[in-house]
């Protein structure tokens, strides 16, 4: 029956049915709500601020924003660590078709943590890009792993808000609602207009 319910989740895949879906595994949500962002990261067949929405409406703000958190960094790892050790020829291939992967890897092994920090703010290509780039590239562990950590936590942090206070939408936080998601979009494209004159990938 629970298998069911999961194959249902990716016909629509909206926030209230995996909201509903985690509810009902009781104490194994959490490990299934870690484990989709996870799944995620390998396979974008669904968006990741639908499932951060939904751990937020399950385990509360601060509790669900740490698991969405947490869950992404991890992902990035495990994806990272797998490209370095049994699938580069994986990751060469997936990469060659995007244009500008060369001049990523260049500012990659010149200033790996801070060209990781900055893609990670302001994600002008996509996730799972970076990470199969950062994989083949001579940028250290420990830098991969603290630029994601801190880089990814803005981003994080204002997706879970805005999903906590899309289920608490009131007259008193509306106005809030859309002021923080006006100044969120724009300041990401700001962001990601400067860092794409910065770091050239195109």
């Amino acid at each position: 029956m629970k298998g069911e319910v999961f194959l249902d989740l990716f016909s629509s895949f909206s926030v209230e049915e995996v909201s509903a879906y985690l509810q009902s595994l009781g104490m194994w949500a959490a490990l299934i709500g870690a484990g989709l962002i996870i799944f995620q990261t390998f396979f974008p067949i669904y968006p990741f601020i639908v499932v951060a929405a939904a751990n937020v409406f399950v385990f509360g703000l601060w509790w669900g924003f740490l698991l969405n958190w947490l869950s992404a960094v991890t992902g990035a790892v495990f994806m990272f660590w797998a490209v370095r050790t049994i699938g580069a020829d994986w990751a060469k291939k997936r990469l060659g078709r995007y244009k500008g992967s060369r001049a990523l890897q260049a500012y990659l092994a010149r200033k790996g943590f801070q060209t990781i920090f900055l893609l990670r703010l302001f994600p002008i290509i996509p996730p799972m890009v970076l990470n199969l780039l950062a994989g083949l590239s001579l940028v250290g562990t420990k830098a991969y792993i603290s630029a994601t950590l801190i880089g990814k936590l803005p981003a994080i942090w204002i997706q879970s808000w805005l999903g906590h206070d899309f289920f608490h939408l009131s007259e008193e936080n509306m106005i809030r609602f859309v002021v923080v998601l006006v100044v969120f979009l724009l300041v990401l494209w700001v962001g990601m207009k400067i860092v794409k004159k910065k770091i050239k990938v195109s």
